[in-house]
């Protein structure tokens, strides 16, 4: 026979279960920040209780967001480049449509993660945006060996700005994460 609380209380059971079932499937989480909970609870505990004052906490958050709008934002840009890249390179006409390699685009396209790093600069809030260092090079090397052979080996002038660009992303990191070493 079944009673009554034995419904109710699996019923609980299995809410439980859905709601925990949502925060594990919710997306990427931070490292330093709470753990995601459903629309409409409160985390359990103090602000200070997730390792940060609520202030620090919320910029934290903040440049967490910012981190994964900028990595989709910069994806789309290499996605577009690399595909007119690689359609330029085949010489010949794909889908209809001959395409000259792209020089000024690809400057452009190289000045998007120089232009990213600048509100990560601190290597604290590269931190914070957790895979943005390494997203900020990975897009760089990329824009670095599409332009650099074209622009050493093919005399193609109009692509030494992106050379210069994917350097200085590289280089910037790399002064950065030395004066942070260096203060302690």
């Amino acid at each position: 026979m079944k009673r009554e609380g034995d419904s109710t209380q699996s019923a609980r059971v299995r809410k439980a279960r859905r709601a925990q079932g949502r925060m594990r499937s919710s997306g990427p989480q931070h490292p330093r920040l709470p753990a995601r909970t459903p629309r409409g609870e409160e985390p359990s505990g103090s602000p200070d209780s997730f390792g940060g004052s609520s202030t620090g906490q919320r910029e934290d958050d903040r440049l967490f967001r910012l981190a994964a709008r900028l990595r989709y934002g910069l994806l789309a840009v290499a996605i577009a480049m690399l595909v007119w890249f690689l359609v330029s390179l085949g010489g010949e006409k794909t889908w209809g449509v001959e395409l000259a390699a792209p020089t000024w685009p690809v400057d452009i396209a190289a000045l998007t993660p120089l232009l990213a790093l600048i509100p990560f600069w601190k290597p604290e809030a590269r931190a914070a945006g957790v895979t943005t260092e390494s997203d900020l090079k990975i897009f760089s090397g990329l824009y670095l060996f599409m332009s650099l052979p074209l622009a050493a080996l093919d005399g193609r002038r109009q692509l030494w700005p992106a050379v210069l660009f994917s350097l200085a992303v590289y280089v910037g990191i790399w002064y950065t994460n030395r004066q942070a070493r260096a203060r302690g």
